[in-house]
């Protein structure tokens, strides 16, 4: 099973202001809800909540510590056997959504990187993507797509598919 890290990035890895994304790019969400479709994703208690709900067409899992949590998602305790689980489920591609806690943990197991890089610094960001070592990673060039501003997006982004150098 593959290991698909996806997010939004500033320039300065900033992902999240409080329980929100620092930005508006409709063109990356409609990006971002093409490619999770029909897959099964993970994330963060925290991240689970500000999104409200289980996604649609995406058997959705949520890691917490708290035992005592009970959710409409799948819950587990631990990233391994939220990791196990999808795999149990038949799943090609698990997508991690984050937040930057499980982004760090998982991202040493990742075979895939989906980041929207954003055009923009974010001082007031209080969460942010793990430095990546690039040397590890190879651009699948032919997937970038490159948006500017616009009524639809807020920045300048680019997205970009990255691959596990072998």
């Amino acid at each position: 099973m593959r290991i698909a890290l996806i997010a939004a990035i500033g320039v300065d890895h900033a992902i999240a202001i409080g329980d929100n994304l620092p930005w508006r790019l409709q063109d990356d969400t409609d990006d971002f809800h093409h490619k999770i479709r029909g897959h099964v994703v993970l994330m963060g208690r925290k991240t689970f909540e500000t999104i409200g709900h289980p996604l649609a067409d995406s058997p959705t899992i949520v890691i917490t510590r708290d035992r005592a949590y009970r959710s409409d998602a799948i819950v587990f305790h631990t990233i391994d056997d939220g990791i196990r689980h999808a795999g149990e489920l038949g799943e090609e591609v698990l997508f991690i959504l984050g937040g930057g806690q499980i982004y760090s943990e998982t991202l040493p197991l990742a075979t895939d990187l989906y980041l929207t890089h954003v055009a923009a610094s974010f001082a007031d960001a209080t969460a942010f993507f793990p430095p990546v070592d690039w040397s590890r990673w190879q651009e699948v060039e032919a997937e970038t797509l490159h948006f500017t501003p616009s009524e639809r997006n807020e920045y300048a982004f680019d997205i970009k598919h990255y691959i596990l150098k072998n």
